[in-house]
């Protein structure tokens, strides 16, 4: 589907590209239960994100978490994979679920070096 959007940067609509405040992140868990309060955690990361990068044409978020024999979480890792004109950066923050006392942490610092990865990719601001 071609979209018309603004492009916030130029001031320009330009077909296909939605910014990133108007498009909703694929949010995925395995291995654990989904969590609404992590979702708006990773909705809101996105939606920073689309004021500093506004070509992004795809969002999606999986949180895994890896669980030993008995079924305890003893790791986690936050992937995030988007999708801008001409090419895919993909990151993936792993965790211990002992660092992890709060999946705040996870989600900012995966975020945290998808903007660098952008940056260094010249799509950051």
């Amino acid at each position: 589907m071609v979209t018309d959007s603004h492009d916030a940067r130029s001031g320009r609509h330009s077909k296909g590209h939605v910014p990133l405040a108007d498009v909703h992140p694929q949010v995925e868990f395995d291995g654990l239960p989904r969590s609404d309060r992590v979702v708006g955690m990773i909705e809101a990361e996105c939606r920073e994100l689309g004021t500093q990068v506004p070509r992004i044409e795809r969002c999606r978020v999986s949180l895994h978490a890896q669980q030993t024999a008995s079924g305890q979480v003893c790791s986690y890792a936050l992937r995030i994979e988007v999708t801008a004109p001409g090419k895919r950066v993909l990151v993936e923050q792993p965790c211990s679920a002992r660092e992890t006392r709060h999946m705040e942490s996870l989600v900012s610092k995966a975020f945290d070096a998808l903007r660098r990865r952008l940056q260094s990719c010249g799509d950051g601001r």
